[in-house]
């Protein structure tokens, strides 16, 4: 509720700072300005935005909605000046909920940044049309440390039985839904997309901070799949978008 009535006082003060810089303020306004590469970029992410959700611009368009990206980025670069006049740079719940976004603002620029980084051989892609059409059903059993998961994998190497092991660990309730690897998480759909049926995972799987060892019961193939040619493009960003968290998930890991 407090984050709420902040981001509602920031709100009104700038639109309220606006009115009364313009107004009453007998200093001038620093003429804003927009550079050309800044409304190219902010155009670039509209177009994008489109194209995501299947929608093109005409060519002929382009021009005046330029026009229209600058005059939003100007009234921002007012508003954000009438802001710094009345304080709000320098007030305390305002600097906090700037650097909030700018931590999620460059988080979101990294993920971006591996993404573009990444590479998807044709194998891959092969592959992951393969995947994508892949249904199984696998056990699981849920460990909250590695080094117990690393136990527990050492006793199925020397022998145990899988469900022995979810027996022990009183995990016997099981789903037998079938699942497309694709859903899974990045890390499972990686790890579970080189599993034949009966086996068991090499290594624990850690999963938001839970360790897992999985067991693949059965697999069958989806037919309804399009043709590899028709969402090859799909295919590659979403191999591109899985390499890239796992980077992110690497990343975070080491620096517990």
């Amino acid at each position: 509720m407090k984050k709420k009535l902040i981001t509602l006082a920031l709100g009104i003060a700038l639109a309220g700072s606006a009115v009364t810089w313009a107004t009453q303020s007998s200093a001038p306004m620093t003429p804003p300005n927009v550079s050309d590469e800044r409304v190219s970029l902010a155009l670039d992410e509209q177009l994008q935005a489109y194209a995501a959700r299947g929608q093109m611009v005409p060519e002929e368009m382009l021009p005046e909605l330029f026009q229209q990206v600058r005059a939003d980025l100007l009234q921002k670069e007012i508003m954000m000046q009438a802001a710094f006049k009345q304080g709000l740079k320098d007030d305390a719940q305002v600097k906090l909920a700037y650097e909030n976004f700018e931590s999620e603002f460059y988080a979101v620029e990294l993920l971006n940044q591996l993404k573009r980084e990444a590479t998807a051989s044709t194998e891959e892609l092969q592959a992951a049309h393969k995947n994508l059409s892949r249904e199984v059903v696998f056990q699981q059993v849920l460990f909250p440390s590695e080094a117990l998961a690393k136990q527990a994998l050492a006793e199925l190497k020397a022998g145990k039985p899988f469900e022995t092991l979810l027996q022990e660990q009183k995990q016997t309730k099981q789903s037998a839904d079938w699942l497309k690897v694709s859903s899974l998480p990045a890390v499972m759909s990686q790890i579970t997309s080189t599993l034949q049926k009966g086996q068991i995972t090499e290594e624990p799987i850690n999963l938001s901070n839970q360790f897992l060892l999985v067991k693949l019961v059965d697999e069958r193939q989806d037919m309804s799949l399009p043709p590899f040619e028709a969402i090859q493009g799909a295919i590659e960003n979403r191999i591109k978008e899985e390499k890239a968290q796992l980077q992110v998930q690497a990343l975070l890991n080491a620096a517990k």
